[in-house]
């Protein structure tokens, strides 16, 4: 390629003026052959700081984990080898997780809210509640775990780190004790030894990878790797319950309703109607359902106007409408 452009530069052109393009060719295509230009990296404790300061701050964050060379054990022979979601610090995470069971294939989902954790899978998709610390890590403290790693961690060193999410970074590395990601690892062992490596945006100052290499829990081989992947920092997330023990909830909900409202005994739920109104809450949308508020999804306003009517007929209440089609009692 080269060469055919010397002939034409050559043949074609006068020789000063041709030489003149050749060489601005030769620019121009190194250019755009050449790795995007790279910062000197500052010291390693100004970079440490900042990074701290940036995690710290941080109010929402997408990750995922993954065990280049193994996987966590979660007991009862499951392997958990990635975790992949979104973290709202500092009070919820929504994650899906895959792993082995006995050489199996599974996954399953976890959602965190505040105190409550729930899980599925897994076998099936059925939600439940488990307490927190049967979960091998905590999304909801991530960001200050890993602070407070780096900012404990001792002999740390800066160099250039390459690209990163076509970003370039400088890399961050020390040493730190299992402690200090408690936070992240509700069960990690004390005093064991890791090595801690995280990839800083050289522009925005944001930490796209973390690599822990070392024992986490007693079950981990000293040389296990966790490498951790972030993006989407502060952005718009909404953390929620499963829907299906949401809808449940709004059901129970509902029913609590009728029988303080309209049941003297309290016993209104053992009847046809509250079985109407629980059922349509289950089989509903996702809007917020009480009886006060029958609009909330199409369908809901009949089987409401159906169980009134049922419990006037049986004499637990006087009209066989709904609240607020009740004739004005004013003038």
């Amino acid at each position: 390629m080269t060469r055919s452009l010397l002939s034409f530069v050559s043949i074609r052109m006068p020789r000063p003026f041709g030489v003149a393009v050749f060489g601005l060719l030769l620019l121009v295509f190194a250019a755009c052959n050449s790795e995007p230009a790279t910062q000197a990296p500052p010291s390693a404790e100004v970079l440490r700081d900042q990074t701290v300061e940036t995690l710290r701050g941080l109010s929402s964050v997408s990750f995922e984990i993954t065990h280049p060379n193994g996987g966590t054990d979660m007991g009862g022979g499951l392997m958990l080898n990635t975790v992949e979601g979104v973290a709202l610090f500092p009070s919820s995470a929504r994650m899906s997780a895959k792993g082995v069971v006995q050489r199996i294939a599974v996954s399953f989902g976890i959602v965190q809210t505040n105190s409550t954790t729930y899980f599925s899978g897994p076998i099936g998709d059925t939600w439940r509640v488990v307490p927190p610390e049967s979960l091998p890590f905590d999304f909801i403290g991530m960001n200050t775990s890993v602070a407070t790693a780096l900012a404990n961690a001792s002999d740390i060193t800066v160099a250039l780190g390459g690209q990163v999410n076509g970003k370039q970074t400088f890399l961050l590395s020390g040493a730190i004790v299992s402690d200090d990601l408690q936070g992240l690892v509700p069960a990690a062992d004390s005093g064991l030894p890791l090595t801690i490596e995280a990839w800083i945006g050289q522009e925005d100052g944001l930490p796209w990878k973390v690599v822990l290499t070392g024992t986490l829990i007693g079950s981990d081989p000293e040389t296990m790797v966790r490498q951790l992947d972030l993006g989407d920092f502060d952005e718009p997330v909404t953390v929620e319950a499963p829907i299906s023990l949401r809808l449940f909830e709004w059901s129970m909900a509902a029913m609590d309703h009728l029988s303080a409202a309209h049941s003297p005994s309290g016993n209104i739920c053992m009847t046809n109607s509250c079985r109407i109104i629980a059922m349509l809450a289950v089989s509903c949308s996702l809007a917020p359902m009480t009886p006060s508020d029958s609009r909330a999804c199409p369908g809901m306003h009949h089987a409401l106007r159906s169980g009134w009517a049922e419990m006037g007929r049986s004499g637990q209440h006087q009209e066989a409408r709904p609240p607020e089609q009740r004739p004005s009692r004013s003038g």
